[in-house]
């Protein structure tokens, strides 16, 4: 699975929203539809850990989940 995918997951589990992850993060909504929905393949170091924070995940436990939920 990749990191976007991951991260959507992630949130819809832990009931945050892109849209909260936006205002929270300064991250555009339009870029993390992108991510989610696996349109950016190379997504920067600095966003993922902005929007790790905000799921209250490290980027390793992020890397985990996407790798055990490959598939």
């Amino acid at each position: 699975m990749n990191i976007g995918t991951a991260c959507k997951q992630i949130a819809k589990s832990k009931r945050i929203s892109a849209a909260e992850i936006s205002r929270n993060t300064g991250i555009a909504q339009s870029y993390l539809s992108m991510l989610f929905n696996g349109r950016i393949d190379d997504p920067q170091v600095r966003r993922i850990y902005l929007i790790c924070r905000e799921l209250r995940i490290t980027v390793d436990e992020l890397i985990e989940y996407a790798e055990t939920n490959e598939g």
